[in-house]
């Protein structure tokens, strides 16, 4: 049948300590009778001062009462039972009380329901029995350690094992900030504050303040229910049943699963920054069951990135078989890709290719293809792919090494070598020995100063910038020495040098011009400058402005740096 709206919608069952509504202890009566029983049955226990049904905001006591309604029935409602000096529930009064008062009442009035008083009884007389007589149950104060007036009365207080330690029964689900500001206070106290339920459901939902004690305490939720009593006697001590969750990995997801021992008071352990209980270390088993999952993660993005490594690789390997066969296909696009390549795919590439530990008859690739026709793109490509590994360094005794095969090829270019010696190429005494065998000595002085300036200089950019202004580069070496290097035939006059570089290489003039005065050369200079032609150029040069070379700096730092 249809019901108005009532006015306390909200009431407290004293008896099992849950919140309900009006209208679940009303609706549900089928047989009108009920509603009399109920009645009967809420006076009978009012007048023995032992009520069950209190309203939820003020937990003033209540009575069934009812109207005549147009059916020719009666409308049952609760409300306040009179009291005279009671003016302090909004519902009654319409007075505008603040939620934080609402809930002081609450709690004052919920903390001493049956089921709550019954709790504290049975725990407490556990305590008492077992392990320590002077447990106090809802008597003592203990004031903030802080000094100031602040204090809380615990439901029990005992030591165990010289930890003070207080139990609170959670009373209800609209006390978050009740389990805050104690757990604050006991915090600071130094005292471990044991939140314990009478039941605990894990697979039912769950309200936030639930949620809000054992979560922030480890997700350790602690009950004391028939179970744990039966067992606190059997073993003479305090026993709790504790839910926990257990992390652990599945489907690529951390997931967790509920699980329950009865424990001892011996067996709780203490977070040593908030003092607060807990059995089971979740936290750190959820930790674990993280880089448990990372490294399974970790596994499977490396699977992932190896097999589209093989892929590319596969594909570079079909394009440098293509390339071997056709030396004028364009390149560039793949040099980009194997230049741009991760650790793994350089790992995989080279793997596949077998480049660096390939040998035919003691040659490496490089010295295989010098040594045919038609192959020179693909040895420039290879050369400049310095994610591929090639082994350049080769040393054995019966085998020429890939500077000589460089020097001995039909078509022998600088840049082969320029590029060879970017890829981190040392001459070695077979070198030396092939260039005195075969060269000049002015050609000698002139192959040993460029390869070991280009050993010096590693960037292939910087070698085809010393390549391209090498004889600038001859210019400062003669002045760094005093003496005419390489130039020319050696025997012209520095002076020469001079006029020549004023000629020639007016460009660098301003490099030309700290290595004169680094060195001490101009005294020399302007002594055999009997004519005054070198003055003269000189003027000019002083007087004429010059750009920086950025480049050829670049060169000149690492080979003279004692003039940068």
């Amino acid at each position: 049948m249809p019901f108005p709206i009532r006015t306390i919608e909200k009431l407290f069952n004293r008896d099992t300590h849950l919140t309900v509504t009006a209208g679940f202890s009303l609706d549900k009566f089928e047989d009108r009778d009920q509603y009399v029983l109920l009645r009967r049955s809420l006076r009978k226990r009012n007048k023995e001062n032992n009520p069950y049904l209190v309203c939820d905001e003020c937990g003033t006591a209540l009575e069934l009462s009812c109207t005549k309604n147009y059916e020719e029935e009666h409308t049952f409602y609760f409300k306040h039972i009179k009291d005279p000096g009671f003016d302090k529930c909004s519902i009654k009064t319409g007075q505008n009380i603040t939620k934080e008062e609402i809930q002081r009442r609450q709690y004052a009035f919920k903390s001493e329901s049956n089921a709550h008083i019954s709790l504290k009884n049975k725990v407490g007389s556990i305590i008492q029995q077992y392990f320590f007589s002077d447990v106090i149950i809802d008597k003592k104060f203990i004031l903030d350690r802080y000094g100031d007036s602040e204090r809380r009365k615990p439901d029990i207080y005992f030591k165990f094992n010289e930890r003070e330690i207080t139990i609170e029964f959670q009373i209800n689900n609209t006390f978050h900030t009740v389990i805050e500001e104690r757990e604050s206070f006991y915090e600071r106290s130094r005292i471990s504050l044991m939140w314990v339920f009478a039941e605990f459901d894990p697979y039912n939902f769950q309200s936030i303040t639930v949620k809000d004690i054992f979560i922030p305490n480890g997700n350790n939720a602690f009950v004391f229910n028939l179970e744990a009593e039966q067992a606190s006697h059997e073993n003479k001590t305090l026993c709790f049943k504790v839910w926990y969750k257990k992390f652990y990995v599945d489907d690529f997801a951390i997931k967790f699963e509920w699980l329950n021992e009865i424990v001892s008071i011996d067996q709780i352990k203490y977070n040593p920054e908030t003092f607060r209980p807990f059995y089971y270390d979740c936290s750190a088993d959820k930790l674990l069951a993280e880089v448990e999952l990372n490294e399974i993660l970790t596994l499977r993005e490396l699977e992932r990135k190896k097999q589209n490594a093989t892929v590319k690789a596969n594909q570079i390997m079909d394009f440098l078989s293509d390339f071997r066969k056709n030396d004028l296909l364009n390149s560039v696009n793949q040099l980009v890709i194997i230049q741009q390549s991760s650790e793994i795919e350089k790992q995989i590439l080279n793997d596949i290719l077998k480049l660096n530990t390939y040998s035919n008859q003691g040659k490496n690739i490089i010295q295989v293809l010098l040594s045919k026709k038609a192959h020179y793109n693909l040895i420039i490509f290879l050369l400049k792919s310095k994610n591929i590994y090639l082994p350049l360094n080769t040393k054995l005794s019966d085998v020429e090494t890939t500077f000589i095969s460089c020097l001995k090829s039909s078509y022998f270019q600088d840049k082969i070598v320029q590029l060879l010696f970017s890829r981190g190429y040392h001459l070695c005494e077979r070198d030396f020995e092939f260039i005195k065998q075969n060269y000049c000595q002015l050609e000698q002085k002139k192959m040993l100063f460029t390869f070991q300036n280009y050993e010096k200089l590693e960037q292939f950019s910087y070698i085809e910038k010393f390549y391209d202004h090498l004889n600038e580069f001859l210019v400062i070496e003669s002045a760094k020495n005093g003496r005419l290097s390489i130039l020319g035939n050696e025997k012209q006059s520095l002076l020469w040098m001079a006029n020549l570089a004023a000629k020639e290489y007016s460009e660098h003039w301003m490099y030309f011009d700290f290595a004169f005065k680094h060195y001490g050369l101009y005294p020399a200079l302007m002594n055999d400058d009997k004519k005054g032609t070198f003055r003269s150029k000189l003027k000019s040069l002083s007087d004429s402005s010059q750009e920086k070379d950025t480049r050829f700096e670049s060169v000149l730092s690492v080979l003279y740096p004692e003039l940068m």
